[in-house]
């Protein structure tokens, strides 16, 4: 079985997991922000809620920044991205990198003002010329898709690289599939595999697939299954489908590891719950030639691993905060009770 059999509908430059608005779903309507749920109050964070907000009428492009991320995100505010483009634009216009930042991707999105990926290239453009990698990142996703700007593949290969260069995981990501597409550079495996692995180290779950699927095939590296299974399982362990699915297949096949049918089908029934249509087929497939036994063993096993990995999540969406730290919004409010 081939590395691509492996990961089928292997990762594209669209991920929705590397594009940087969190806590944004389909069909999220900013105008019916209002009806999120009021969260409770700390009282010890009373007197802080009430001083940033202050200092943020007051100008203060920091606490301006703070304010418009916890409206933005819901964490530490009821979330409103209409009042969350408020504080990043007064902040923005301060000059203020990362609230410049996050007002282009409420504009790109639209969130909370209509949707303009051309004024979001402008804002992106003022914090990346200042250096900031996930402006630098962003930017660059908008002219390999031609968003708001004139397409340019080699113009994105520029800005990824110059976001992977201050080891902003996403741009490497990005830059290895350029480099193994030939998008803006020159193909080259050997190059896509090395940003593939600095992005994999860091923990972002796609590249540490893409380099498992490099190690299976022996492309830009020698072939080594050993390896290919450790880079898969960390990302499976990350609750990544496609990683999921290949570490069912490897475990089902012996593939790298030990065969072991319990595990192979653990591993595809959490894929499958992901989503997976592939590890859906497959978990059948399995189910037919496990005992009694070995199923409940496998049901267990996967419950575990569940667990396990919703708490191993490794994220790099969100808005960004000032470096000077302003206030961490997780510890204004308790969470609002769930129904």
């Amino acid at each position: 079985m081939s590395g691509e059999s492996l990961s089928r509908g292997c990762i594209g430059l669209a991920v929705a997991a590397l594009f940087l608005l969190a806590g944004c779903t389909q069909g999220d309507d900013p105008a019916k922000q209002t009806d999120a749920p009021a969260a409770k109050v700390q009282p010890d964070a009373r007197t802080e809620v009430a001083e940033t907000m202050t200092r943020a009428e007051a100008d203060d492009a920091d606490a301006q920044n703070t304010v418009g991320k916890a409206f933005a995100t819901g964490v530490g505010l009821p979330q409103d991205y209409t009042k969350a483009y408020t504080w990043f634009h007064r902040a923005a216009e301060q000059g203020l990198i990362q609230a410049q930042f996050n007002l282009g991707l409420l504009l790109e999105q639209g969130k909370g003002v209509a949707a303009a990926p051309e004024v979001a290239a402008q804002w992106y453009v003022k914090a990346a010329d200042q250096g900031l990698a996930q402006a630098q990142y962003q930017l660059g996703n908008l002219y390999r898709k031609g968003l708001g700007v004139k397409q340019d593949p080699r113009h994105a290969a520029a800005l990824y690289q110059r976001a992977a260069d201050q080891e902003y995981a996403p741009a490497q990501y990005n830059l290895g599939l350029l480099y193994d597409d030939g998008q803006g550079v020159l193909i080259n495996s050997s190059v896509a595999t090395q940003w593939y692995r600095r992005a994999a180290e860091q923990g972002l779950a796609p590249a540490q697939v893409k380099l498992g699927n490099k190690y299976v095939q022996g492309i830009g590296v020698e072939q080594n299954d050993p390896l290919a299974f450790k880079w898969f399982e960390r990302a499976a362990r990350q609750d990544y489908a496609l990683a999921q699915h290949d570490v069912s297949v490897m475990y089902a096949l012996g593939k790298g590891v030990e065969k072991d049918p319990v595990s192979a089908y653990a591993w595809a029934a959490l894929a499958a719950d992901n989503g997976l249509e592939a590890a859906a087929q497959n978990r059948s497939d399995m189910r037919e030639h496990l005992t009694t036994e070995q199923l409940a063993d496998a049901v267990a096993l996967k419950k575990r691993l569940r667990t396990s990995a919703q708490q191993q999540v490794k994220s790099f969406e969100g808005f960004v905060s000032t470096p000077s730290g302003s206030l961490d919004t997780d510890d204004w409010f308790a969470p609002a009770e769930s129904n």
